[in-house]
């Protein structure tokens, strides 16, 4: 086990952008072998701004140099940079294993007369997944804020998205400097189509102060510990017309990965990937993108828990895909959410990262004294207003200050 250990990784981000190739029917599957848990004190996240000048295509190699750290390696977010990452301390992944392994006997013996569920195709899968994933794109009025694009997913029937808290800090930022500054709009379709509008349900307030410089960074850094966010649709874009009664959506699932088993699973990962698109065609012809992947490793940002999945290389792993899902085939479950790749030329040599839906459980927990099913639990007007009346001014204050310090 100890020979899977990797002492140190050279990511870049994979970037809010919301660019994209077109989407594939032929879905990727890579069966190379995977270790059994893989375990290392870091991940990052990833973020990425457009420029509305640009109407070409355009593949962006600038790098940055070597960043520092807090808990692991930070990544630069935007402008498709790269650094290197430093060596860092490792936890031994067979306790990991062991843990997981026990754990899963007493599901065995729990579960013995419980007929095994037929697994969903895959291409059913890729379908559900796909009817579920949005772009988010970010328009500002005045300089200081670059637009900005990137993936989300929707998790829950009456309009809830996660995604990454890179792009949820831009709906703090909506009426700064003036009303209406910030103007974003969810996207749905291939091509991606303007549809609703939203509203910030929670963004992990540890990684507003934690990032709070990223906001006026040329190459924001991080970890993407934390780095998540929830929005509400809230209503259309075309006035008087109302929402559907309900929007497709993918359950989800807050256990961590089984690192004994789950490294058998195939995982379907969806999003907006942006990494060979000029800004025009961001705004005309950014298509869906998704491919089927198997578990490469798992890392963890404290000791036994596990944080970040790594998948290996796909189509997905290009900036533009933060915040798009990584959905596991057994449970049709959304297990995971894009948020970094490794640098390489191309997107099939790349190691595509994903922060786990049982971390942002933990995160969600550690903030608000409630799981992420218990914070979405009952009337989400409500608990909208409870986050703007709350947390949401003191957060935007953290991001103004920045910019305007």
């Amino acid at each position: 086990m100890d020979a899977f250990l990797t002492k140190s990784l050279h990511i870049v981000s994979i970037g809010v952008i919301a660019i994209t190739t077109f989407f594939s029917q032929a879905i990727q599957n890579h069966n190379q072998t995977t270790p059994r848990a893989t375990i290392t004190k870091v991940a990052s996240h990833a973020t990425t701004t457009l420029s509305l000048s640009s109407t070409t295509t355009t593949k962006q190699t600038k790098q940055a140099s070597t960043s520092t750290s807090f808990i692991g390696p930070k990544i630069p977010l935007a402008l498709a940079t790269t650094t290197k990452n430093k060596n860092i301390g490792l936890i031994p992944a067979k306790e990991l294993v062991k843990a997981a392994t026990e754990k899963d006997k007493l599901k065995i013996t729990l579960n013995t007369d419980i007929p095994a569920k037929p697994l969903i195709s895959l291409a059913q899968l890729n379908t559900e997944a796909r009817s579920a994933v949005v772009n988010i794109l970010c328009n500002t009025a005045q300089d200081g804020l670059r637009p900005l694009s990137g993936s989300g997913m929707i998790i829950d029937e009456r309009g809830v998205i996660l995604t990454n808290a890179h792009i949820g800090q831009y709906f703090l930022l909506r009426d700064f400097p003036k009303k209406d500054n910030v103007d974003c709009v969810i996207r749905s379709g291939a091509p991606a189509h303007a549809m609703y509008r939203g509203e910030l349900l929670f963004i992990s307030p540890p990684w507003v102060e934690a990032n709070k410089k990223n906001i006026t960074e040329e190459d924001p850094t991080g970890t993407g510990e934390n780095d998540f966010a929830l929005i509400l649709i809230t209503n259309s874009v075309n006035a008087g017309e109302r929402l559907p009664a309900t929007f497709p959506h993918v359950s989800y699932n807050t256990e961590d990965i089984n690192a004994d088993t789950d490294g058998l699973d195939n995982f379907v990962i969806v999003g907006y990937p942006a990494g060979f698109l000029g800004s025009l065609d961001i705004y005309q012809n950014l298509f869906i993108s998704s491919t089927v992947s198997q578990l490469k490793k798992l890392y963890t940002f404290k000791e036994k828990t596990i944080d970040l999945l790594s998948f290996g290389g796909s189509v997905l792993a290009q900036k533009g895909a933060s915040g798009g899902g990584v959905v596991r085939q057994k449970d049709e479950a959304l297990v995971g959410i894009v948020v970094t790749t490794t640098e390489a030329k191309t997107t099939g040599d790349r190691d595509l990262h994903a922060i786990s839906i049982s971390h942002i459980n933990r995160s969600i927990e550690a903030s608000t004294n409630k799981t992420l099913a218990g914070y979405l639990l009952g009337d989400l007007s409500e608990t909208l207003s409870n986050f703007k009346n709350g947390k949401f001014q003191y957060l935007k204050n953290i991001l103004v200050n920045e910019l305007t310090s």
